[in-house]
């Protein structure tokens, strides 16, 4: 794909503007009204917010979009899979080191073995913990990036709603009107992997 900068994008809120700086994560956006340049989320902002004047661009960036979208998606499934796995193997480690500290001792070399065996567990439950509060961290941070994208189509949605009645009503236009043709749309569905656990909150 070819460079961004200089391309000519228009924002619903901002209005046109020039992308003068990218990198692989990010663009800036200088708009007529602004002193300073905006930045935006790349790829995801061509999805939510930016229109690029050139059509060909911006379709090549929305399915750029569409793609990295799936792919916070399928992180999400892959995360919460070994989540389950990890709440698997800590229950099992609980068992193992509450069988071991109950095991009898008959003498100073099976309390010196028993004492090395709950040792062990201990470290392993750690190295689980980490694991498993490592991937909870990183699913809420994709299942919010998700949400974001779902809540940034529904703006956009509203903004383009707004502006059609208000061209079809014209001074007769009210916001009630809004509110309810907002009332009648459909739910805008969860993100694959998302309905799996909206808010985590795994405890130790």
């Amino acid at each position: 794909m070819k460079s961004l900068v200089n391309e000519t994008v228009s924002h619903n809120k901002f209005g046109e503007g020039t992308i003068v700086e990218e990198t692989a994560l990010k663009i800036w956006v200088q708009f007529s009204g602004t002193q300073e340049p905006k930045i935006f989320a790349f790829p995801i902002a061509f999805e939510k917010f930016l229109v690029l004047q050139d059509a060909g661009l911006q379709e090549e960036c929305r399915k750029l979009a569409e793609q990295k979208r799936k792919e916070l998606e399928e992180k999400v499934m892959a995360a919460e899979y070994q989540i389950q796995n990890l709440k698997t193997r800590l229950n099992e480690v609980r068992s193992r080191q509450r069988e071991a500290k109950t095991a009898p001792v008959s003498s100073p070399e099976a309390a010196r073995k028993k004492k090395e065996q709950i040792q062990y567990l201990k470290e392993i439950q750690s190295q689980a913990y980490r694991e498993f509060y490592t991937l909870v961290k990183e699913n809420k941070e994709n299942m919010n990036r998700i949400r974001e994208i779902i809540q940034g189509r529904r703006k956009e949605h509203d903004s383009q709603l707004k502006q059609r009645l208000k061209e079809h009503y014209a001074e007769d236009f009210q916001e009630k009107i809004l509110e309810q043709a907002r009332d009648k749309a459909p739910e805008i569905p969860e993100a694959e992997g998302a309905s799996i656990q909206k808010n985590i909150s795994h405890k130790r």
